[in-house]
């Protein structure tokens, strides 16, 4: 059993490892990050990760609005869709783009 647990925290090092080195493809980093939660959902540095993904995408999701309100649409589309990379199980994101 103590094998068992000991691999998992391993592999569940190693998946929030690999999502911070993908971190430039942020929609990789977002599901390598969930699946380290759903394994060890305590798991610290993953849930400060996942935290700060989540807020990113909030606040270009902010930045989308307000550019879309000022006409600039093309910005607005760009900034949208990085904040669906940052967290692409909102599906407000997806709507609003």
């Amino acid at each position: 059993m103590h094998h068992v647990l000991s691999t998992k925290l391993r592999n569940l090092s190693l998946i929030y490892l690999t999502s911070r080195h993908l971190s430039l493809q942020t929609t990789l980093a977002y599901y390598d990050v969930k699946d380290a939660l759903n394994i060890h959902p305590e798991h610290t540095e993953a849930g400060a990760f996942m935290a700060k993904l989540e807020a990113k995408s909030i606040e270009l999701k902010n930045q989308a609005m307000h550019l879309n309100l000022m006409g600039r649409h093309r910005d607005a589309l760009q900034k949208i869709t990085l904040a669906i990379e940052m967290n692409p199980s909102v599906a407000e994101y997806h709507v609003t783009r």
